[in-house]
């Protein structure tokens, strides 16, 4: 059989897999899963957030690392994360959280490996410039976070569940590109993600009048660009959009090296 009648032959298969809804899926970790709740709650406090996370003595040391890291600059290191979640605050805890939670281990994808690491530090890139971005528009910061973290989940879902083909990755790509704003949303009813986060991944590909969250996927969009091509790689009319001046495209440059840090500390 040629290359190009197995490729469609696997197109086939994965198609009839989506429609069914059959495709191999990662469980949404329970600290991700209650940090998500607790994110959309009016009245959480330190103590949960807390008790959540000292659940994971392997998460705790990691935000614990995070936390004292220089990225927080700490006048004097954390001993608690009662402590750290004091100084540092319930939203930068709560996103530590999930980006050491939510991560490439989640996908078993034998001879991807490189690839689908790849894809979560991009994925990290993505959340960092879209809070900085949303801050900068002063909008939902949290929400700009999030679905910047999660608008591109589909793709190591397509990888995971086409690993056992043995593609070569260029085809494979092909396949991710096609596919994975289906698998995303897909993950995103199974995960019960909320639903800002799914009209994102929905929506994020492309311009949309019908979206009813344009602006904060205009964030999202525009940090995918700055993740993959640099401050640069923002055209004339993403920049109107936003309505950035040039005093906000030097902001943004600014952000580069602390952004890329933190994504650094976080992903390490």
């Amino acid at each position: 059989m040629s290359s190009l009648a197995k490729d469609d032959q696997i197109r086939l298969i994965f198609e009839d897999q989506l429609d069914r809804k059959e495709i191999s899926l990662p469980l949404l970790p329970e600290v991700a899963a209650n940090v998500i709740q607790l994110s959309t709650a009016e009245d959480v406090n330190a103590r949960q957030l807390s008790d959540l996370i000292q659940g994971d003595m392997s998460l705790a040391g990691h935000v614990m690392r995070v936390a004292n890291s220089p990225i927080y600059k700490p006048v004097t290191p954390f001993v608690s994360l009662q402590q750290a979640i004091a100084r540092l605050g319930i939203v930068t805890i709560s996103e530590i959280t999930l980006a050491t939670s939510l991560n490439s281990d989640l996908f078993e994808a034998p001879g991807y490996e490189k690839l689908v690491r790849g894809l979560w530090r991009k994925s990290l890139l993505c959340s960092a410039w879209s809070k900085q971005i949303a801050r900068m528009r002063r909008g939902n910061v949290e929400a700009s976070f999030l679905a910047g973290l999660l608008c591109q989940m589909g793709k190591p879902v397509v990888i995971q569940a086409l690993a056992e083909f043995e593609m070569d990755e260029p085809q494979l790509l092909d396949m991710v590109d096609d596919y994975y704003v289906r698998s995303g949303a897909l993950l995103a009813a199974i995960w019960q993600l909320p639903g800002v986060v799914s009209e994102v991944i929905i929506h994020h590909p492309h311009e949309d009048p019908a979206n009813p969250d344009r602006e904060l996927t205009l964030n999202v969009q525009a940090a995918i660009v700055i993740s993959e091509q640099g401050v640069e790689g923002l055209s004339a009319k993403m920049l109107t959009d936003l309505n950035f001046y040039p005093e906000d495209i030097a902001t943004l440059t600014n952000h580069v090296e602390p952004i890329e840090e933190w994504v650094s500390t976080v992903g390490g």
